[in-house]
């Protein structure tokens, strides 16, 4: 991005994470939606009457997922004095802000303050994580524990400064993950890496440790089926580790669970990233995908090449199983947000306006895309009501604002300014 550099303008940093601030609360106090947030929420309630391994609902057992997360929420329950709207959604409110600062830290300390920004901006205003961190849902804690995961495994990929703290890290997101939601988190955080490895091929992979790493999930994997087999005897450990793992995998004739098409992901996954369709676009340039060569010294790996392929081996875990929802995309999209926020930066200052000051057609692309994302809401908010209220003319002023502010600086061909309305205008929308 061509925004003011960060260094020369503290108060950039401090107004992007009070906008993230703001995103993350705004909305939190609404009724629940069906059909998730009322069956979480009562979960919760139950299991913060009558703590257990199995939780259950409406009295019965319900275990299609393992308990972390309901104790969590059945936690939140007991400190705030009882349930309420605002507790059930705490927990993946604090999931979103917790996986947008650690997606800032990445983003700079592996290359600059301000693809951190950009990174975390642009995960903070994508419709998918917007949507999913204000509803009460098991993803978005998941979300959270691989990216973290994630981030330690770049860590020790990328030196061997602390290397003990980061596997410790590495492997204790990955035990959170399996009892957030079972298998298929640290499931998604091995395919990541198993990709990642065989097409990048790095020299210090044997830092991860995965022999003792899974060792330690095995440890983590039998706890939990002991418990659950304690509680519930072998009906309940056949339901969970069977039915629930194995049939939602394969989803026979019969069994529970979402079944989608091989190619779901292709139309919901540029959903997910809306607006953010042409630095995606940008980023799948052949040119990018060329392995820069590490340093002789460091032989310190590319940030955004790792976010890519981790996410891609994720993605095609999730596409190989039966079971499909947009939700699931959740664990990606840090992943995703950080390599395109890498090139997004590299590509606003390198060709977001094309030399003699005209802007690129990508950038005037992007800026449609911007109006359409952003003007959508309120005009369609208006046909449903027959009249523009004072809601409506308020979403619209609310959009048209920055908006013109982007149209205005991309026309005149005011580079530092035109990013920085890009990004505000995501805010707005």
């Amino acid at each position: 991005m061509s925004a003011p550099t960060p260094a020369n303008a503290p108060l950039v940093p401090l107004c992007v994470l009070a906008g993230l601030l703001l995103l993350a609360v705004l909305g939190c106090n609404r009724g629940l939606w069906t059909p998730d947030e009322p069956r979480e929420a009562e979960i919760s309630r139950e299991m913060a009457l009558s703590p257990a391994v199995i939780p259950t609902l409406n009295g019965e057992r319900f275990i299609e997922k393992p308990p972390l997360y309901y104790w969590a929420v059945a936690g939140i329950y007991r400190l705030s004095g009882g349930p309420s709207v605002l507790a059930a959604r705490s927990v993946s409110v604090a999931a979103g802000i917790a996986t947008l600062l650690l997606l800032l830290r990445w983003g700079t300390t592996a290359v600059s303050l301000r693809a951190g920004l950009i990174a975390a901006s642009m995960l903070g205003t994508s419709l998918q994580f917007m949507v999913s961190t204000h509803w009460v849902l098991i993803d978005p804690l998941l979300m959270l524990s691989t990216t973290a995961a994630a981030w330690a495994a770049w860590q020790l990929l990328a030196g061997p400064q602390d290397a003990a703290r980061m596997r410790l890290l590495l492997y204790l997101a990955l035990v959170l993950a399996l009892w957030i939601k079972g298998l298929i988190g640290p499931t998604l955080i091995g395919a990541g890496l198993l990709l990642y490895v065989m097409v990048d091929r790095p020299r210090p992979w044997r830092r991860l440790r995965p022999l003792p790493g899974l060792a330690l999930l095995a440890a983590a994997l039998g706890v939990l089926a002991l418990a659950i087999f304690e509680q519930g005897g072998p009906a309940a450990l056949w339901e969970w580790g069977y039915v629930n793992h194995v049939r939602r995998l394969i989803n026979p004739l019969g069994s529970s669970g979402h079944r989608q098409p091989l190619l779901y992901y292709s139309w919901t996954l540029p959903y997910a990233l809306l607006p953010w369709l042409l630095p995606l676009i940008e980023a799948l340039r052949p040119a990018h995908w060329r392995r820069a060569a590490a340093s002789t010294v460091t032989h310190v790996p590319d940030p955004a090449r790792f976010g890519a392929l981790m996410s891609a081996g994720m993605l095609l875990l999730l596409s190989l199983a039966a079971t499909k929802r947009e939700t699931y995309l959740l664990p990606l999209l840090p992943l995703i947000f950080l390599w395109l926020g890498i090139r997004a930066d590299q590509w606003w200052q390198r060709g977001q306006l094309a030399p003699g000051g005209r802007a690129s057609l990508a950038w005037w692309l992007q800026v449609a895309v911007m109006f359409v994302y952003a003007l959508l809401p309120p005009i369609a908010g208006w046909v449903f009501l027959g009249h523009a209220d004072t809601t409506v003319i308020a979403a619209l002023l609310l959009a048209l604002l920055p908006l013109g502010a982007l149209l205005y600086a991309t026309a005149m061909a005011e580079r530092r300014r035109a990013g920085a309305w890009m990004l505000i205008s995501a805010f707005a929308a």
